[in-house]
């Protein structure tokens, strides 16, 4: 963590440079020499602050500062102010680094203490986040155990539910199986008992019949001992009258 800290300075400090570059185009025409960027006496933090477009005038206003140069012939005493000018820069920026260093180390060994703060604090109270670890393990075991406990007593109940299921259709079955049978049981002794009804009908019907036969063939016997009484009496009168004739 303090070696980031350490480095993020000259990124942004290469960040400005290259953003004063990409925004006005450090590089000079074909055949003249690279001019030097003024913008980059300024300091790094103090430029990105500014907002875009104000860098990108600021740039640009450098630049053509650096353009005039080269046209007009700059006299002995300004050069000497510029000079002057560009040493305070740099010696502003050079303190100004040297301040942020010192900060940043402050910062390194602020956090390198709260660092061993909390490592300290964490080896206090190491033995009670043992034990607590072991309250938690066993508090899981001991659900984990209640939740296979459970969970084996909802597989037996569904298993006896299932089995008393199977027996009530079997027992539903067995009933509706007789009830058929009854019913089928009851249809064939109807049945049987037209059956003979039918039997019996038929019987007392041909006794009937047989009954009328035998009293038509009575009737036709005497009718015919009748005849031949008659035959026989006519017979007797003839022979009667034949010999009284006779006599």
């Amino acid at each position: 963590m303090g070696l980031c800290c350490s480095v993020e300075p000259e990124q942004q400090t290469r960040q400005s440079r290259e953003e004063r570059q990409s925004l006005v185009g450090n590089a000079a025409p074909t055949g003249q020499p690279q001019q030097r960027d003024a913008s980059r006496d300024l300091p790094s933090d103090d430029f990105l602050a500014l907002p875009r477009d104000a860098r990108k005038k600021l740039a640009e206003n450098e630049k053509m500062l650096e353009q005039q140069k080269e046209i007009t012939p700059v006299s002995p005493e300004t050069a000497h102010r510029q000079k002057i000018a560009s040493d305070l820069k740099r010696v502003t920026e050079k303190r100004r680094q040297e301040e942020q260093r010192k900060q940043q180390e402050n910062q390194q060994q602020a956090q390198s203490d709260n660092e061993l703060v909390i490592a300290s604090d964490l080896l206090d109270v190491g033995v009670e986040n043992e034990e607590r670890q072991k309250e938690l393990k066993l508090k899981e075991e001991q659900e984990l155990a209640e939740k296979k406990r459970k969970e084996e007593e909802r597989i037996e109940q569904e298993r006896i539910e299932n089995a008393q299921k199977m027996i009530q259709e079997a027992e539903a079955k067995k009933k509706q199986e007789e009830e058929e049978g009854k019913r089928k049981e009851a249809e064939f002794q109807q049945q049987e008992e037209e059956k003979q009804a039918e039997l019996k009908r038929q019987q007392e019907e041909q006794e009937r019949q047989a009954e009328l036969k035998k009293q038509q063939e009575e009737q036709e016997r005497q009718a015919e001992l009748k005849k031949q009484q008659e035959e026989q009496e006519r017979q007797a009168e003839l022979k009667k009258q034949q010999e009284e004739q006779e006599r």
